[in-house]
């Protein structure tokens, strides 16, 4: 009874893949040599090509890659500005400039904006004058209500804030009123805030200077641009989905069969020993023909 393995070499002898004939064999394995010497000069300079083209194209695609980088960051940055302009009440000018200030103090935008919960609530308190933020804005001089009697903004109210911090002298003094009116990380913001008003639009009009200050349409082009994104992610997603609940029955029913394939018949470990009996045959050829 003929093995997996004979059958596999037959049928390789039968469609031509080898020559019985020992002469003609030798003859077609140096015809072969000959072009698998040529094939691989080609492939040589093919490579090389390729090579000189890579080195050339790698600073190409990587300025390209930094360009799309940064692009990709700031319409994020922007995006966020937009988020925290309506949730905080402040202009996106605004935000992207104290950050600015932020970050040139030691802290960043992220922690200064995590201490404006705790100093709205600190104003709304402060409406009641008899209250322990209201006591505390009196003593500072600020008047949190404007002419119409109407809570200030944090806006307008924060710089205000920040020449007390200017001008406090006491670092104990300092870090008390810091956590009072910002909460625990209001000590993170005391040299942020102790540039005083006029420290902080100097760093406003830095910021402007240095063309990071974000205004209110390119933040909302960038949310609309980025909600966009999320569509397109969302539509490529039921694409995949549609196209998998397609394919799924299919899919299934090809893998049942490769798996009874194997094992009711036990086939795979022929093919694996015809394959290698043929690989075999092969090597054993080349070496009777030297």
């Amino acid at each position: 009874m003929a093995t997996a393995g004979s059958v596999v070499v037959d049928l390789l002898l039968n469609t031509g893949s080898f020559t019985t004939d020992a002469a003609r064999a030798e003859k077609s394995l140096q015809n072969l040599q000959k072009t698998a010497s040529s094939a691989a000069t080609g492939i040589g300079k093919a490579f090389a090509g390729i090579a000189a083209g890579v080195v050339a194209g790698l600073s190409i695609g990587s300025a390209v890659s930094s360009f799309v980088q940064g692009v990709n960051t700031a319409i994020d940055h922007a995006d966020k500005l937009g988020d925290m302009s309506e949730k905080f009440g402040l202009s996106t000018e605004k935000l992207s400039a104290w950050g600015y200030a932020a970050k040139m103090s030691g802290t960043d935008l992220t922690t200064l904006t995590g201490t404006l919960p705790r100093f709205s609530k600190a104003v709304a308190d402060a409406a009641d004058s008899s209250s322990k933020a209201g006591r505390t804005f009196e003593a500072l001089g600020i008047k949190i209500k404007d002419q119409a009697g109407h809570l200030r903004s944090v806006e307008s109210l924060l710089p205000e804030v920040a020449d007390r911090f200017k001008y406090l002298e006491n670092s104990t003094t300092k870090t008390a009123l810091a956590v009072q009116l910002f909460g625990k990380s209001g000590t993170d913001l005391i040299q942020f805030l102790s540039q005083g008003a006029g420290g902080l639009q100097e760093m406003e009009d830095r910021a402007r200077a240095l063309g990071i200050v974000i205004d209110s349409e390119t933040a909302k082009a960038a949310g609309e641009f980025n909600d966009k994104l999320d569509d397109l992610r969302e539509v490529t997603n039921g694409w995949f989905t549609q196209l998998a609940s397609a394919l799924l029955p299919t899919l299934d029913d090809l893998v049942g069969q490769m798996v009874d394939f194997v094992r009711e018949g036990g086939n795979a470990k022929d093919i694996a020993d015809g394959i290698a009996e043929a690989f075999r045959f092969v090597a054993s050829a080349r070496t009777r023909i030297h």
